[in-house]
Formats: C-alpha cells, sequence, structure tokens
C-alpha cells in the first residue's frame, strides 16, 4: 500500500488521458472519470453491435453453434454473463433514449442493465428521469 510520502506516489502514469501525477488526487479523479466514461460509450457500442450480430445471426457465418459461443470465444463471456449482455442488448435496441445515455455516459451500465428490466418504450422517458442523479442502489429498489 502506498502512503503519503512513498517515493512510488510520485511516479506519472500516462495512459489515454494523459500523464497523470499520481501525488493528484484530482487528477486522478479525472482520468477515472474520463475511463468510465468511455466504457459507457464502449458498453452502448457493444449493445447496438449485439443486436446487429442477433440480428444477422453472425455466428452461423462464422461456424459457431450459437451466439453464446460466439460470445464466449470472441469476448470472452461466460454463460451467464452472456445472457445478460445479450438481454440487454435486446432491451436496448427498443430504447434509445437509455441508450444513448448510456453512450453519453449520463448513466453507467450497471444502471442502465437494471432500467432494462423494467423499461418499455411508453415508460422510457419516465424510468430515464427517475433514473437521473439517482444512485445504483436507488435505481435498484425503484425497480425491485
Amino acid at each position: 500500500m502506498l502512503r503519503d510520502g512513498d517515493a512510488r506516489s510520485e511516479v506519472a502514469w500516462t495512459g489515454a488521458a494523459g500523464a497523470v501525477r499520481a501525488d493528484s488526487w484530482q487528477a486522478i479523479d479525472r482520468a477515472l472519470r474520463a475511463v468510465a466514461k468511455r466504457r459507457c460509450a464502449l458498453d452502448a457500442e457493444e449493445a447496438q453491435l449485439l443486436a446487429q450480430a442477433i440480428c444477422g445471426e453472425i455466428w452461423r457465418r462464422l461456424g459457431k453453434a450459437s451466439l453464446h459461443e460466439y460470445l464466449e470465444d470472441v469476448l470472452g463471456y461466460s454463460p451467464r454473463l452472456a445472457t445478460e449482455r445479450i438481454r440487454i442488448a435486446t432491451a436496448l435496441d427498443d430504447l434509445p433514449a437509455l441508450t444513448e445515455a448510456l453512450a453519453r455516459g449520463e448513466l453507467h451500465y450497471s444502471a442502465v442493465r437494471e432500467l432494462t428490466r423494467v423499461a418499455v418504450r411508453a415508460t422510457e422517458a419516465q424510468w430515464l428521469a427517475h433514473a437521473r442523479g439517482q444512485s445504483l442502489r436507488q435505481i435498484e429498489q425503484a425497480v425491485a
């Protein structure tokens, strides 16, 4: 564990967000938030591509027995995670506002995952409005 004054805490880290000094908690916070926002955009893009993969049955063209086999081999997903990602992608295919909120990083994937359990096109706007500014736990309680 690094402590204040430890020489290792002075090291700079360089990633996609640029150089970040490990002794600047503000810089680390900004970098982590930037990573989270990019992850949200990638999750939204993956969901859209999964919906297209389902429609095009791309696993068949690649000699896979099922979409689950494809997701395990290509994306490294467990059967349970693959099932959940497919469920969410299918739901988001009909929920453009939730997809956009995820892509912009307004809602994290975990929140969107919960909302796709209950939201439909007719209630999407209400669920989205309710979820904004709420913690994941609050969203989970509302969905329950």
